[in-house]
C-alpha cells in the first residue's frame, strides 16, 4: 500500500507537474494514504514492541500486573473448574487426544512412551489428553489449586508428576524432555522472558509446541481482547477476579458475548481477566525459536493465534 500511493503520488506529479498536491486528491486516493499509513504505523508499532519485549525482559518479573495475572489464574482454577473446553465437559474429553495432534502436527502413535513436559498446564486438560496418548508427563503451573486439579485429572496414569514452578525464573531441568508442551501460557507473562527458560527443558532432537495469543491487523493488546471463538470480546475490566467473573456472566447474559451459556465463562474470564495478555506475530515467534536453535518450524493450525512447533536442532 505505501508504495502504490508513493507510485501514485509521483505518476500525478509527472503528469500535471509539481502543482498537484494531496488538495487536488480524490476520495478514494486520500483513503487509500491513510490506509498506507495505517498499515505502516502498525508495521512500526509491532517492531517496537518486538524490541520492548527483548529489553525488559529481566526487569519485569514484580511488577503489580505480573502478580495480578498469577492471582486472577489462581481464581480461575479455584473457582471457575468447568467449562465446554474442560475435562468435565464429556464433548471436549472425547476430542481432546484429537486437539493434541492436530495442534502438534504429531500423529497420536508418536506420543507412546514419551518424556512430555506441559508448563502451564492449568486444570490439567492437556495433560490428561497427553497421558491418554500415552506420553509420561511432567504438569507444571505457578497455580496450587491448578496443580491439584490436574494431580487429581491424571490419577489414573501412575507416571503423571506435577511440579510448581514460575515461568519468569529459570526452570528446573531433571531430564530433557521429548515435548515441551504450552498451550495459551507464554502471553499471560513476559513472554519472552519465559520462553527461554522454556526452551531448554527440550532435548535435541525433541520438539516444542506453543499456543500463543496472535496479533489481529491493527488491534492493540490494550484494547482487543481474544475470545473463545477467536471474535472480539469487551476490553472492559472490573477490579477484581470474583467481580470480573459476575461481570462476564452479566454481559453474556445480555448479549455482549459472541458466544452465550455458563459452560463459556470460563473461556472469556481466560482471554480478558488476567492484566497481561499479550499478543505477537508469527514472525516474532518464529525469531524466537531460530535464536534458540528449532528447526523445522511451522504453524499448525489456520487461525488467528498462533499454534507452532519446532525441532530442537542437534542429535538425540
Amino acid at each position: 500500500m505505501i508504495l502504490v500511493a508513493k507510485v501514485i503520488s509521483r505518476l500525478r506529479r509527472a503528469w500535471y507537474g509539481a502543482g498537484y498536491t494531496r488538495e487536488h486528491w480524490s476520495r478514494a486516493e486520500r483513503i487509500a494514504y491513510l490506509e498506507s499509513v495505517v498499515e505502516y504505523l502498525t508495521w512500526q508499532t509491532r517492531n517496537q514492541a518486538a524490541l520492548l519485549r527483548h529489553l525488559a525482559a529481566p526487569m519485569v518479573d514484580d511488577l503489580p500486573a505480573v502478580r495480578r495475572t498469577k492471582e486472577s489464574f489462581d481464581f480461575q482454577w479455584a473457582e471457575i473448574p468447568t467449562g465446554r473446553h474442560m475435562l468435565d465437559h464429556p464433548a471436549f474429553r472425547a476430542e481432546a487426544t484429537d486437539y493434541v495432534s492436530q495442534f502438534t502436527g504429531l500423529p497420536p502413535e508418536w506420543f507412546r512412551g514419551k518424556r512430555v513436559v506441559d508448563v502451564g498446564c492449568g486444570m490439567g486438560r492437556y495433560s490428561w489428553a497427553l497421558c491418554a496418548l500415552g506420553a509420561d508427563v511432567l504438569s507444571m503451573d505457578q497455580s496450587d489449586h491448578g496443580l491439584r486439579h490436574t494431580a487429581d485429572a491424571c490419577r489414573e496414569f501412575p507416571s503423571h508428576q506435577t511440579l510448581e514452578i514460575d515461568l519468569l525464573k529459570p526452570l528446573p531441568v531433571f531430564e530433557q524432555a521429548d515435548l515441551v508442551w504450552s498451550f495459551g501460557v507464554l502471553h499471560h507473562t513476559n513472554t519472552y522472558k519465559a520462553f527461554r527458560n522454556v526452551a531448554p527443558l527440550v532435548k535435541p532432537g525433541g520438539y516444542l509446541y506453543l499456543m500463543i495469543y496472535g496479533s489481529r491487523g491493527s488491534a492493540s493488546a490494550a484494547t482487543l481482547r481474544r475470545s473463545p471463538n477467536g471474535g472480539v470480546a469487551s476490553p472492559h475490566r472490573e477490579p477484581g477476579s470474583a467481580r470480573q467473573a459476575e461481570s462476564h456472566s452479566h454481559n453474556m447474559a445480555a448479549g455482549g458475548f459472541q458466544v452465550t451459556g455458563d459452560e463459556y465463562v470460563h473461556g472469556y474470564f481466560d482471554a480478558i481477566a488476567p492484566p497481561i495478555n499479550d499478543l505477537h506475530t508469527f514472525q516474532e515467534i518464529e525469531g524466537w525459536l531460530i535464536e534458540a536453535g528449532f528447526v523445522d518450524i511451522k504453524r499448525t493450525v489456520p487461525s488467528r493465534n498462533i499454534h507452532v512447533i519446532g525441532r530442537k536442532g542437534g542429535t538425540p
